[in-house]
């Protein structure tokens, strides 16, 4: 992020750095400043407090990545989770590609 910044000529220097979006929103909300954030992090509804300033113009796209372990139990809210970050991700989709991992069947 520092990069970005820099190559466009700002110098920043943050105070604070933490790896939970809820402390970061904690702080900005006590007015210790601003944050960037992963548009994933920032709900509107729950969030009301926050101002949100869309900047995905300044950064480029990243990745998400969920592992799964195929020998635990997928509670239903992290099938929700999976399928709002991408919709083709299914129950159904997950199950069958599990399935075919770990008992060879397509």
């Amino acid at each position: 992020m520092t990069r970005v910044f820099r190559s466009r000529g700002f110098e920043i220097h943050p105070v604070i750095r933490a790896m939970d979006a809820s402390v970061i929103k904690s702080l900005v909300l006590e007015g210790a400043g601003i944050a960037i954030l992963s548009g994933a992090a920032y709900d509107a509804e729950r969030d009301r407090s926050i101002k949100s300033l869309n900047v995905s113009h300044l950064f480029e796209p990243s990745d998400v990545s969920i592992v799964l372990d195929p020998f635990r139990f997928i509670r239903g809210y992290g099938y929700l989770f999976i399928e709002l970050l991408a919709k083709e991700w299914t129950k159904a989709r997950i199950d069958r590609i599990i399935r075919t991992h770990v008992d060879g069947v397509a």
